[in-house]
């Protein structure tokens, strides 16, 4: 299924797209119109989408940054642009049914700015007429198709740089095909993350449809990696405490003990707030009872490197809390990971597993109906993919930001919310070679106690909040999956 816009619908503003860039794209293309048949055609055309890219010189004030500044930064950009080009779509050649080849994915373009219809080319074909006629239309209305270089004097070229253009043209196959591939599209409707659709009518052949996505480019978040073999330079840790200051003591002496120079930043929202004098250690004070998720998020907007930590405050570390275990798992340039659960003793008999939602659809919401089965992952053996784990977890602090936790969550809540905000905006593994122990039994108080399970769940909450009409908290029996 096709889907067109209405005209009336399209939602922004339009603008003028500069002439330089359609200049140096059809410069681009005088020069890359022939290919003989050897060519490798997907690599070739893969290659001219990545080359029409405009170019830019850094500026004095980056050769000034240190040495190390700069190569850190150059590691870091190959790294998130791998990224972005794993999880964009891929350019597909669809060679139809009709002698029209075209791509049928993969064209993306920055709003009012331009790129080639690359891959659109006509198959020789029995019965070829002496006239040819060839529609380029946008159906959204978002663009405009033209041809900056026509250099055919057969052609006959109507409505270039609108959003229908026509080619008529006397003569051969391979004049047209010079034609079609010099075509551009132009955005001209600002709008950071849309879609367009690009019609190709030729005779009385059926139309084929060329979808172009629109989007505008993500800035990459950078941190300083200059740590010279000091973790505390890559990793905080957040913990938000209330009613349980002998907790978080505990806690903070537990990890200055393994790493002094840490940064820990407390959240405290307790009835009486008290001083914690330790080094290394920044407390930030909210009024009485705001709730773990507001407490989370003033700690996370204070975070400075690349990496965070969140802990809860009836934690504390032993010799199996190896926090460089994570960071290595998360700098792993072969299998991508945003966020590692660890595991804990001490905890109800549970160390923690990895756990995968099961997610259905009804016409009336979405249906979470707990959790069936793990996968296990390729390179670590001591992991699995999850999607809900416990309190213990390193991210990288990007990640974690553009999920953050959302403050209509109860006070008194915090876990299963989160997870199921972070459901398909993280890739998370849980491994068993790092451990934190967790004890509430010695730090809980009868004030902790009574406002902790005072209200319950809220089942309604989450459900309305998430747009779920069913909400199953019991694990069914899980089964493992092998990763292939």
């Amino acid at each position: 299924m096709t889907v067109t816009y209405n005209k009336a619908n399209s939602v922004g503003i339009r603008g003028q797209t500069s002439t330089g860039d359609i200049r140096s794209i059809s410069a681009y293309l005088e020069n890359t119109t022939k290919h003989t048949a050897n060519d490798d055609r997907d690599d070739a055309i893969d290659n001219r989408m990545r080359s029409v890219k405009r170019r830019c010189s850094c500026s004095t004030l980056y050769d000034k940054l240190p040495t190390e500044t700069r190569a850190t930064m150059r590691i870091e950009s190959r790294a998130s642009d791998n990224r972005q080009l794993k999880r964009g779509e891929p350019i597909i050649v669809c060679a139809a049914m009709s002698p029209v080849n075209y791509i049928g994915s993969g064209l993306l373009v920055e709003p009012l700015k331009s790129i080639p219809v690359i891959g659109l080319f006509i198959s020789d074909y029995t019965h070829m007429p002496a006239r040819f006629n060839v529609s380029i239309i946008s159906l959204g209305y978002l663009g405009t198709v033209s041809l900056p270089c026509v250099g055919v004097d057969s052609a006959s070229i109507t409505g270039n740089n609108s959003e229908h253009l026509e080619v008529a043209l006397y003569g051969h196959i391979i004049e047209l095909n010079r034609l079609l591939s010099s075509i551009v599209y132009t955005s001209t409707v600002y709008d950071i993350d849309t879609r367009d659709t690009i019609e190709i009518r030729f005779l009385n052949f059926d139309p084929v449809h060329i979808s172009v996505h629109i989007k505008r480019s993500l800035i990459p978040e950078r941190f300083d990696l200059i740590s010279n073999g000091d973790l505390s330079q890559q990793v905080t840790i957040i913990v938000k405490t209330f009613e349980r200051y002998e907790g978080v003591l505990r806690l903070i002496d537990s990890v200055h003990k393994f790493y002094p120079n840490m940064t820990i930043i407390v959240a405290d929202d307790n009835r009486k707030m008290k001083h914690i004098n330790r080094e290394n250690v920044k407390q930030y004070g909210m009024p009485f009872k705001l709730g773990n998720f507001p407490g989370r998020n003033v700690i996370l907007s204070q975070v400075r490197t690349k990496y965070v930590v969140y802990v809860d405050d009836d934690m504390f570390f032993t010799n199996k809390t190896k926090l460089e275990l994570m960071v290595d798992k998360l700098e792993n340039r072969s299998y991508h990971s945003d966020l590692v659960s660890g595991s804990l003793t001490g905890y109800r008999n549970n160390t923690g597993q990895a756990h995968l939602m099961t997610i259905d659809y009804s016409d009336h919401g979405m249906c979470y109906r707990g959790i069936e089965r793990s996968i296990p992952h390729p390179s670590f053996p001591n992991c699995q993919w999850t999607e809900l784990s416990l309190n213990f977890f390193m991210a990288k602090t990007s990640t974690l930001r553009k999920i953050w936790f959302d403050n209509r969550v109860p006070f008194n809540r915090g876990h299963i919310e989160f997870w199921l905000d972070a459901l398909g905006r993280t890739q998370s593994i849980f491994c068993k070679d790092v451990w934190i122990h967790h004890d509430s039994q010695t730090v809980n108080s009868k004030s902790y106690d009574n406002y902790r399970w005072k209200h319950g769940l809220y089942t309604k909450h989450i459900m309305f909040q998430n747009n779920l009409c069913e909400l199953n908290l019991k694990l069914k029996k899980r089964t493992t999956v092998k990763q292939q």
